[in-house]
């Protein structure tokens, strides 16, 4: 994985009827987008993370524009944000067979 750190751009193919390939779309990223920051190797984050991404994603005539916020948080606020209630949550099942929502147990690495 370590080539998404630079990837700009890929095509997906698929053959036709007679094996020939076809380029079914792609997908480029704009120069100037911003990217997430990732932990070093040696588990060491560096400096502080609060910056904000954005960019443009072409797919093929589309253009597709995010922006976003990314922030690393320490381990008393990653608590308090699985506490809150924005936290994702899913749908399992109680001891009875009924569904029931619970929160996500998202790693924090």
């Amino acid at each position: 994985m370590p080539m998404l750190r630079s990837l700009q751009s890929f095509h997906y193919w698929l053959p036709d009827e007679n094996n020939r390939l076809i380029e079914k779309f792609q997908v480029r990223l704009d120069a100037s987008a911003k990217r997430c920051n990732y932990p070093r190797l040696d588990g060491e984050i560096g400096e502080p993370i609060n910056r904000s991404l954005s960019g443009q994603i072409d797919l093929n005539d589309y253009e597709v524009v995010y922006g976003g916020k990314e922030i690393l948080l320490d381990a008393a606020e990653l608590n308090q944000l699985k506490d809150s209630t924005y936290w994702p949550k899913r749908f399992t099942q109680d001891e009875f067979g009924r569904p029931k929502s619970v929160k996500d147990n998202l790693s924090s690495g």
